[in-house]
Formats: structure tokens, C-alpha cells, sequence
């Protein structure tokens, strides 16, 4: 395990992390909840990926409509994967990064980085 995988970083971290990306970001509680994240690498089979076609998840607990850009996701290049970690909730539903998870997913890629609740 690597030194950054071991240190926790604070919620509000996190979430200003995630308004950098979307400024108009309306669940900060689904971030808040959890006091300490900490990055690491998560298996994609082990996250809620929406369907590529319709763009939905049908388990999402957070009952977000979520609206895949299929040509955003095939502008996302393998760096991008890697230099902006997904946020992913304890049972694998992405709150932030669908289209980065869904493109890793597409190029064959079995793990990205993400931040997790710690």
C-alpha cells in the first residue's frame, strides 16, 4: 500500500476536491457523512457504472438522473483516469467520476483511483 493511501483526508477536502470538477454539486451530504476519506485504487467490478445506453443506475441511492455523455467519455484519455481520483461511497455508488468510470471500464482498465470514506 502506498504512504497516499494510508493518510486520511478531511470531508471538506473531499468536497471542495469535487466542486472544483462541478460547480453546481447539490449532495454534499453524501460526502460529509463521512468524516475521513482516504485515496486508493477500486476495482471496477466492485462500482456502480451506469448503463452506457440509458445512463441510469438503477440502484443509485441518491436517485440522480444521470445523463452519460458518450462523447465526453470518449474524449477521456487513461491520464485523466489517473490523475482525478473517482468518489465512491461505501457501497460502491460513484458520487462523483461516472464518465471516468465508465471510460476505464471501456479502454479495458481494472482499477482506478478514487477517494473512499476512510
Amino acid at each position: 500500500m502506498r504512504a497516499d493511501e494510508l493518510r486520511s483526508i478531511p470531508a471538506e477536502d473531499v468536497l471542495a476536491y469535487v466542486k472544483s470538477i462541478h460547480h453546481d454539486f447539490h449532495i454534499p451530504n453524501t460526502i460529509t457523512t463521512h468524516p475521513k476519506w482516504r485515496k486508493t485504487r477500486v476495482p471496477l467490478n466492485k462500482l456502480h457504472i451506469p448503463d452506457p445506453e440509458s445512463g441510469v443506475d438503477l440502484d443509485d441511492p441518491y436517485n440522480r438522473v444521470q445523463n452519460i455523455d458518450m462523447d465526453h467519455v470518449d474524449d477521456i484519455h487513461r491520464q485523466d483516469i489517473e490523475r482525478r481520483p473517482i468518489v465512491v461511497d461505501t457501497d460502491g455508488h460513484i458520487i462523483d467520476g461516472n464518465h471516468r468510470a465508465l471510460a476505464a471500464r471501456l479502454s479495458g482498465l481494472f482499477d482506478i483511483p478514487a477517494y473512499i470514506p476512510a
